[in-house]
């Protein structure tokens, strides 16, 4: 019998969830042909919600199909699979059959996750000021935490995602296409595969910079369109304003914090001063929010409090009032 074809007339007709399962589970399944396929990407170019809604549902098929032993899973696998020859199945019907295997499989993941703490694990990582950190994650990538900084990882069978708090982080990822890496910073989510890139989080500011492979960054409270970074890009965000620039080969300097450097290019200094703060147990502090926007540029020694006072003096003209382990900036008195 020939099976029911996916069409744009059928597709534009489903609710986005509803329309993602049917998708995921013809793919899982049968598979696509060339004009499904082509209607599947169209789809998903449409706008954000559909690639979330997507994403969802192949990562509750996962789970369907790579649990073993389990004598539920089983049972749904051989239903699934049961073929019925004198029943005419329409769209509909294939439709309603899958949802009713995602939302068993999605209930199976959650009793199990109840029952079992370990089928997801949850790790947080923080660092004091001053303090840096190197970790090995479960799924065999590498972390590296700057100071004062804080994210809550979460590695699962169907994925892996990373909550970045407060501070920034160097990632280097282990390609996995079965469990998409995800981390969330700022309102945005950035997925990647197989590659290195550096978030950093700081006074309401979200930088991102790849230094190999391909990211995507997605805003979580709209449907703007996604931007996908090229190694050596960076993706900056900033009182609501989004722009991309080239490094070049400049982009090492961005991780230069991990050797105790902190680089600034034409960076708001209330900014850089936070980052700064990160090494000291002395805090710079600005109460004039005309010097917090003065544009930085230099490279720094981590913890150097005096060097970078000395510069601001130089550069900005600016004096440093110090009362206990708090130092203010202010215009120097002429």
């Amino acid at each position: 019998m020939a099976r029911d074809r996916l069409t744009e007339t059928s597709i534009v007709k489903l609710p986005p969830k509803d329309a993602a399962a049917l998708f995921v589970a013809r793919n899982g399944g049968e598979g696509l042909n060339a004009e499904e396929e082509l209607l599947l990407a169209n789809w998903l170019k449409e706008n954000v919600a559909n690639r979330r809604e997507y994403e969802n549902a192949h990562r509750v098929w996962q789970t369907f199909v790579n649990i073993k032993g389990d004598e539920i899973m089983a049972a749904m696998r051989a239903h699934a699979a049961t073929e019925r020859p004198k029943q005419v199945v329409t769209l509909r019907i294939a439709l309603v059959g899958v949802a009713i295997i995602l939302v068993a499989a999605a209930a199976t993941i959650f009793f199990t996750s109840t029952l079992n703490p370990k089928t997801v694990t949850v790790i947080p990582y923080s660092t004091l000021r001053t303090q840096l950190r190197e970790e090995k994650l479960p799924d065999g990538s590498q972390l590296d935490l700057d100071a004062d900084s804080t994210i809550i990882g979460r590695f699962g069978p169907v994925g892996r995602q990373m909550d970045l708090q407060n501070g920034r982080a160097l990632f280097s990822v282990v390609a996995d296409r079965s469990r998409t890496f995800t981390v969330t910073a700022g309102g945005r989510s950035i997925i990647a595969v197989g590659t290195r890139f550096d978030v950093n989080l700081v006074n309401g500011t979200l930088i991102v910079t790849l230094l190999k492979g391909h990211v995507v960054i997605e805003s979580m409270q709209s449907d703007a369109t996604p931007v996908v970074l090229e190694p050596g890009q960076q993706f900056i965000e900033r009182g609501g304003r989004s722009t991309v620039r080239s490094l070049g080969a400049d982009v090492e300097d961005t991780i230069a914090w991990r050797t105790g450097v902190a680089i600034f290019a034409d960076q708001p200094l209330a900014e850089a001063v936070s980052i700064m703060n990160r090494y000291t147990q002395e805090q710079f502090v600005i109460k004039d929010p005309a010097l917090a926007s003065l544009p930085l540029t230099g490279r720094f020694r981590t913890g150097d409090v005096q060097g970078f006072s000395s510069t601001l003096a130089a550069l900005h003209h600016l004096e440093s009032v110090q009362s206990g382990k708090q130092i203010e900036l202010t215009r120097a008195h002429e």
